[in-house]
């Protein structure tokens, strides 16, 4: 690896678990890639970078995103949350609000008949 040697270690695994496991008492109302940023201590690019580089950090990572999608979408349907703010962050996850439009048309042939 090129650049700034990684902060990877068995301590920000452990923090990381912890974060996904307790992150209201972190005060986030959803686990977060930035409020785990904020508790390692890194920034957002060290954590897409050690999800890359460490298999088990990458499984914890999924855990957070799976719990924050879950959340959003039970929050939403309860109408706790504000709706815009679900859409913006489930859009993040790569969710989208989809409308299908069918279209019926009918055609109707006049036949001309010979006098």
């Amino acid at each position: 690896m090129v650049g700034r040697p990684t902060k990877y270690s068995e301590k920000i695994l452990k923090q990381a678990k912890d974060y996904v496991e307790n992150f209201k008492s972190y005060g986030d109302v959803i686990p977060t890639i930035e409020g785990l940023a904020l508790v390692l201590k890194v920034n957002r690019d060290t954590i897409y970078e050690c999800r890359k580089n460490y298999s088990e950090f990458s499984d914890t990572l999924e855990q957070l995103i799976n719990k924050q999608v879950k959340i959003l979408i039970n929050a939403g349907l309860l109408g706790k949350i504000n709706t815009a703010i679900a859409k913006l962050l489930l859009a993040k996850q790569g969710y989208s609000e989809k409308m299908e439009i069918q279209e019926e048309r009918k055609i109707l042939v006049l036949d001309e008949e010979d006098n």
